[in-house]
């Protein structure tokens, strides 16, 4: 775009310039032969030779443009500031040259020029005796063409300029912004595989996944982010997994939900606990009353059994975030809920946590570190390369295993243009299909 707009001011630039025309007239320089004193013989050094750049200096001179200034019929200023004198070390011929707004102009400027030249060097001895002479050697005629402007050429300077004019935006606009904005970058950004590239759709947050559409692109991309998670580690399968995201706002307690809902559709003993105490989602997500829940169980006012509810005909178990409290990055890192988590390990196939955002606060580094895997979640064209970097070296610190990424909220054309795993959104899969799929699970 930026070439078309070049190339378009190139033309306009043209049009709005005046044409200039260009004659060239010459004059050629004679005598001046120095004679030997013994033999008086002429030298073949020439005096006329060495005095070229001195008389071009002259035909550029102010006098001399008056003169031929008064012989064309212009201003002063018309010949001065448009004449130039060129010439060749060792040729005694120099080129007039004059521009003017017409061609017949600038060969009447050029002409007066050659012929002013010749005067003064004849009435104002150079060499201090005469000998050298300057005369009109090729007339200035008009030209045909102007010499400015060139609209190929300047359309063509326009188009480069603005080529390089759009390089550099791009390039400074990939420098302010840092944008996520495909799974490649992700994975580069993170260092970590990627295990989904999540459509945007605005189902996913009014109502979780359901039974009656199972093959829609963001329940499949929910389904393939199940099956990277199980086949992470084959051998050593990871039981507590916890989502996180780098900020607020990308989606992650909606990530969690369906990912343990995907879980518990094949045949797994989940447990969703929602340990953003801060900003609890999953509780409205669900639709399930959170007035009781883990900040209820850590300070020992009810039992594990009395605050897990079960939820859906998949067999999904959700523990609630519970009462708000004061202090949620004490409770959370405080030997009982270790104690619990460790006794959840034991209990389901995968617990699930929805963590905090990692950023804002040290809620979720303490929890990531307990997790067996964390999964780090960024938002399409929302979330920059500098966020995840930060929430990476957070996790680091902490000893937190990183899963892998997950990319939230991608725009349905990308996203099945560049998903990494060859996996068609387009490919309706038979029931026959999640059958097998389960059985190979358990």
């Amino acid at each position: 775009m930026s070439t078309i707009v070049g190339v378009a001011a190139g033309f306009g630039v043209a049009v709005l310039i005046p044409p200039t025309y260009e004659a060239t007239g010459s004059v050629v320089l004679n005598g001046g032969a120095v004679r030997d004193p013994v033999t008086g013989q002429f030298l073949e050094t020439s005096l006329a030779r060495n005095l070229v750049p001195t008389i071009a200096r002259l035909a550029e001179s102010r006098e001399v443009g008056q003169a031929a200034a008064a012989e064309a019929r212009v201003p002063t200023d018309m010949v001065v500031d448009h004449v130039s004198a060129e010439f060749e070390q060792g040729v005694q011929i120099i080129t007039i040259k004059a521009h003017a707004p017409t061609a017949a102009l600038s060969a009447s400027i050029a002409n007066a020029v050659t012929h002013a030249l010749g005067q003064h060097v004849e009435e104002h001895p150079i060499d201090g005796t005469g000998s050298v002479d300057a005369q009109p050697l090729d007339q200035a005629t008009p030209s045909m063409r102007p010499i400015l402007p060139k609209p190929f050429l300047d359309a063509c300077l326009g188009g480069l300029l603005g080529s390089l004019a759009g390089i550099g935006m791009a390039r400074a606009r990939d420098q302010l912004d840092d944008k996520i904005s495909d799974i490649d970058e992700l994975r580069g950004v993170a260092g970590a595989p990627i295990l989904a590239s999540i459509p945007f759709d605005r189902r996913v947050a009014k109502s979780p996944l359901s039974t009656d559409r199972p093959y829609v692109p963001w329940a499949e991309a929910f389904a393939q982010l199940r099956t990277n998670l199980e086949f992470l580690g084959v051998d050593s399968r990871p039981r507590i997994v916890a989502v996180t995201s780098a900020a607020a706002g990308e989606g992650k307690s909606i990530t969690s939900c369906n990912l343990a809902i995907a879980l518990a559709r094949a045949g797994r003993r989940v447990l969703l606990i929602e340990a953003d105490l801060r900003r609890p989602a999953c509780s409205r997500y669900l639709g399930v009353d959170g007035t009781v829940g883990l900040t209820n169980l850590l300070a020992g006012n009810v039992e594990p059994e009395e605050a897990i509810q079960r939820w859906g005909e998949e067999g999904l178990m959700f523990l609630s975030s519970g009462w708000s409290v004061p202090n949620p990055s004490e409770l959370l890192a405080s030997r009982k809920c270790q104690d619990f988590l460790r006794e959840m390990r034991e209990q389901y196939d995968t617990v699930v946590l929805d963590l905090p955002s990692l950023l804002p606060t040290a809620d979720a580094a303490v929890l990531a570190g307990r997790a067996d895997g964390v999964i780090l979640l960024a938002r399409h064209r929302h979330t920059r390369a500098k966020q995840i970097r930060r929430a990476v070296d957070a996790l680091t610190k902490v000893n937190a295993h990183l899963l892998g990424c997950a990319l939230n909220m991608v725009p349905p054309r990308q996203e099945a243009k560049g998903y990494g795993y060859g996996y068609r959104f387009d490919q309706v899969r038979r029931p026959e299909h999640d059958e097998g799929l389960h059985r190979s699970l358990n």
